[in-house]
């Protein structure tokens, strides 16, 4: 059971936001769910709820300039970036 939530919105505290709530108990209920980083990048500690959550397996978006080779992957300019804060 997989949940991909891409979605991004700034909150105070991952353990008061409503979303990040919702999905904790997604989790706990035996759910993995996969959320973006956000768009807010590319500075440290951009990552937007509810990838600020400590529950949940947080992506960030990356160019993979065209070719099958992972070498040269870099991420985008616009792709949030952590630490989150906890």
């Amino acid at each position: 059971k997989v949940l991909n939530i891409s979605i991004g919105h700034k909150a105070e505290d991952y353990s008061t936001d409503p979303v990040d709530i919702a999905l904790e108990q997604a989790v706990k209920s035996g759910i993995t769910v996969v959320t973006s980083a956000g768009n807010s990048g590319p500075n440290p500690g951009t990552i937007l709820a509810p990838g600020d959550s400590p529950y949940v397996i947080t992506v960030g978006a990356l160019d993979d300039r065209g070719t099958p080779d992972r070498k040269d992957d870099k991420p985008v300019y616009f792709s949030s970036c952590g630490p989150t804060p906890l």
